[in-house]
């Protein structure tokens, strides 16, 4: 739960997401990108609740919207993030700096550009299976 100091939850008149089960939550921020998925957190309490208790809630948002950094992968297979608390940041920071941008260090400007080829690929593949 967050932090007592902040807790609005007493406050929320009602909630459009209040009714519908984590896993439902889950499966919306699933279908999100990558840079609305903090907008979504940030506008319903009880979302912002799930992503706050649940501790895998972060490792989902890493796996399932951002496929194309692959190095997490590596650090994971040496138990780098075996503590939960980790992948919040990670996808912050993530979503935040591996924006194309100039001057970028040379081993994030690889992991941008494969972002950026990689979401232009999800377009096309939408619409190839939409054709077919």
């Amino acid at each position: 739960m967050p932090d007592a100091r902040l807790d609005l939850g007493p406050r929320v008149r009602k909630d459009p997401f209040e009714d519908l089960p984590a896993e439902i939550i889950y499966d919306i921020c699933r279908h999100l990108p990558s840079d609305s998925i903090s907008p979504f957190i940030r506008s319903s309490w009880i979302v912002l609740c799930i992503a706050n208790d649940r501790p895998n809630f972060w490792r989902h948002c890493v796996r399932d919207s951002m496929p194309w950094f692959t190095e997490l992968e590596d650090l994971i297979s040496m138990g780098a993030l075996r503590n939960e608390s980790l992948w919040k940041g990670i996808f912050l920071w993530a979503e935040k700096r591996l924006r194309v941008r100039n001057n970028m260090p040379m081993p994030f400007a690889k992991v941008t550009n494969r972002r950026r080829i990689w979401g232009v690929c999800e377009q096309l593949a939408r619409r190839y299976h939409w054709v077919w």
